[in-house]
């Protein structure tokens, strides 16, 4: 099984990659054979969305005049079994990931409105992961969630809090937090529920 994360954080050894790691580690669990490709938003090569430039992405589907990584990007999560989107929040979601996520809606929703047919992406399983330092987690899970849905994704819930996928507050490396809001016990459920939804 392929899983690709797009990582946000600006931190190789960041919270944000952490609960990847966290997450494959308790993955294993119930499919030994995972590989995992995490692409860092913040070291690919990726220009703003022009988004006045319809000549191409109107016209085949997932084709960006931009020549950067974005079309890596797209191939590898086109050959995806699950995806993971994770981010932090700083004073909003890192500029990187913004970009990638805009580049990414923008050639979704160009194929969807030039009747392209259907989404590249269409059913794969999507993690949401997200990590703030003081507030609600569950605000970039929502701006993750609708990236996912416009792409035709299908993003994996919880049945508890934060519902939309993993989130956690603070330092969850030096104290990590217990009980059933914990973000490493949700990342047990999450990887239970996504096996669950393989069989």
């Amino acid at each position: 099984m392929k899983i690709v994360a797009l990582s946000g954080s600006q931190r190789e050894k960041g919270f944000n990659n952490l609960l990847i790691e966290k997450f494959i580690e308790e993955y294993r669990g119930y499919c030994a054979d995972v590989q995992l490709n995490v692409l860092q938003a913040g070291t690919l090569e990726l220009a703003p969305c022009r988004v006045d430039c319809p000549q191409l992405c109107k016209q085949k589907a997932f084709q960006c005049v931009l020549k950067d990584d974005i079309q890596q990007v797209v191939s590898e999560l086109r050959s995806a079994d699950a995806v993971i989107i994770a981010s932090p929040l700083y004073i909003k979601i890192p500029a990187a990931m913004n970009t990638l996520l805009e580049r990414l809606v923008a050639l979704a929703f160009s194929a969807e409105t030039a009747s392209l047919g259907p989404s590249i992406f269409d059913g794969t399983p999507c993690l949401l992961f997200a990590m703030a330092e003081y507030t609600d987690p569950k605000i970039i899970l929502q701006h993750l969630q609708d990236v996912a849905l416009v792409l035709k994704m299908e993003p994996i819930h919880l049945k508890s809090y934060p519902y939309l996928g993993v989130g956690g507050i603070g330092d969850i490396g030096q104290k990590p937090s217990t009980g059933p809001l914990a973000p490493f016990e949700q990342i047990k459920l999450m990887a239970k529920t996504l096996a669950k939804r393989g069989r």
